[in-house]
């Protein structure tokens, strides 16, 4: 799993993947420790599923690519999505002699799918709608649209507040009201002020 490398890379995570796609259900055949598809030692997918694309396994790889990345260009999620071939360009050739379709799932960290995400996800709904009668294509692409959305915007802000400076007992008490440095000991939060029933109240 890569994590975020500032402005030289892309995030890419392979734990919020088992997360967002939902073909666990659908493959009668599902993995996520993908180690061992070819005579390397490389991990070219975070997911290994029959559930992506007709007639052949597939080798998911998901990555969320930055806008503000150095090899960005103007459009991150297809450079993302070619620095991925080329970085398994040894190893795709071993992946189809084995039924083993090769496919990176990127997305920008705005939750900008590239094209082949659109495909894959279609697909996969399609499946289900075969398979779970009175199932609705748009509804469960809409739903598992929002819930990835969700998730990268979750990690992208998760990942945004820990690069913040620690916050000092100042900064702290003007937020959350906490007691800094000579206040109460304890780290109890002030007593809130409540207005007196009898005082009166200007609205402007």
């Amino acid at each position: 799993m890569r994590h975020w490398r500032g402005d030289q890379g892309p995030l890419c995570s392979s734990s919020s993947s088992r997360r967002w796609l939902g073909t666990r259900r659908l493959s009668s055949y599902h993995r996520t420790r993908t180690v061992g598809l070819t005579d390397t030692h490389s991990r070219p997918a975070d997911i290994l599923t029959t559930a992506a694309v007709p007639g052949r396994s597939a080798a998911l790889d998901v990555c969320i690519a930055s806008p503000d990345a150095g090899a960005a260009g103007t459009n991150a999620v297809e450079a993302a999505y070619k620095r991925k071939l080329e970085h398994y360009r040894n190893v795709i050739p071993q992946l189809h002699a084995a039924g083993i379709v090769f496919r990176p799932l990127i997305w920008s960290s705005d939750g900008r799918p590239h094209p082949a995400v659109s495909r894959t996800l279609k697909f996969a709904a399609e499946s289900a709608a075969r398979k779970r009668g009175g199932v609705s294509v748009p509804n469960l692409l809409r739903r598992w649209r929002h819930e990835i959305q969700v998730a990268i915007l979750r990690r992208r802000a998760a990942m945004f507040r820990a690069t913040q400076p620690k916050v000092g007992a100042k900064e702290a008490w003007l937020l959350t009201g906490a007691p800094g440095d000579g206040a109460a000991e304890g780290g109890e939060r002030l007593e809130q002020i409540d207005e007196e029933e009898d005082t009166p109240v200007e609205y402007f």
